[in-house]
């Protein structure tokens, strides 16, 4: 593969993941009276195909399909006429597909338990468990590699959605100190964190992360997908203190 393909493919990866990541937060601050269970949901639809070539598949295969299912499970409507398996409620489902979840942690080790415990915390913020939640991702973020960035991000998102930034800078700031983290997620990371100084109203630390992102980028040819969310950010920020200078003179 040439330099020019593998760079397009890491661009459309990050495209993938900020555009689960954006509608996530953006939901969850556009709907504060429910739950920010989505966040986290849009988060780990990502995790699905982290380490599948990894496993073994006639060790893991029973492990795989459980997982499988259960992901089937957590998309279907809980009423749905044409489904197998129906429920009274919405919270009837879920409670059954945590029991489920909770059988794979149990049973199984690696890969297929760490995506079960991803999807285990959506669950348990769509039936108001935050504590639990939040406890089994930090459990999470511990871990090396992706799930352990991933873990990290996501809370990092759940409190940016949650109206506290400063919760949300410390974990995107544990993902930048992480190498991999840096390497993989960190102009994603640099925009989430503007994202975090706009809320606090620091708009003068969050231009600075923006142009970085935005001098990175601006005069080469494939630009990240990034950049053009970067730049809009930018824009807004910059028409803000122009016309709030204006208004002062």
């Amino acid at each position: 593969m040439t330099k020019r393909k593998e760079q397009r493919r890491e661009l459309l990866k990050e495209d993938e993941f900020l555009s689960y990541m954006e509608r996530g937060i953006r939901y969850a601050q556009s709907h504060r009276s429910q739950t920010v269970g989505l966040v986290v949901a849009f988060f780990a639809v990502i995790g699905i195909g982290i380490g599948i070539f990894e496993w073994n598949k006639s060790k893991h295969e029973n492990a795989a399909q459980m997982l499988f299912e259960v992901e089937q499970l957590m998309l279907q409507a809980y009423d749905d006429p044409d489904a197998d398996q129906k429920f009274e409620s919405e919270q009837a489902k879920n409670e059954a597909v945590l029991g489920k979840l909770d059988a794979i942690i149990g049973g199984q080790t690696g890969i297929s338990a760490d995506q079960a415990q991803i999807h285990k915390v959506a669950i348990l913020l769509n039936l108001g468990r935050e504590s639990d939640a939040l406890d089994t991702y930090k459990g999470l973020a511990n871990r090396s590699g992706e799930m352990g960035l991933f873990a990290l991000i996501g809370l990092g998102d759940f409190y940016l959605g949650a109206n506290q930034p400063d919760e949300a800078l410390n974990f995107y700031n544990q993902v930048l100190a992480r190498p991999d983290g840096k390497a993989a997620y960190e102009d994603l990371i640099k925009y989430k964190m503007a994202q975090c100084y706009k809320e606090k109203g620091d708009e003068n630390t969050a231009r600075e992360e923006l142009e970085s992102i935005v001098g990175k980028y601006e005069s080469v040819d494939d630009k990240a997908p990034i950049f053009q969310q970067a730049k809009t950010m930018l824009d807004e920020i910059n028409q803000k203190t122009a016309a709030s200078s204006g208004g002062a003179s």
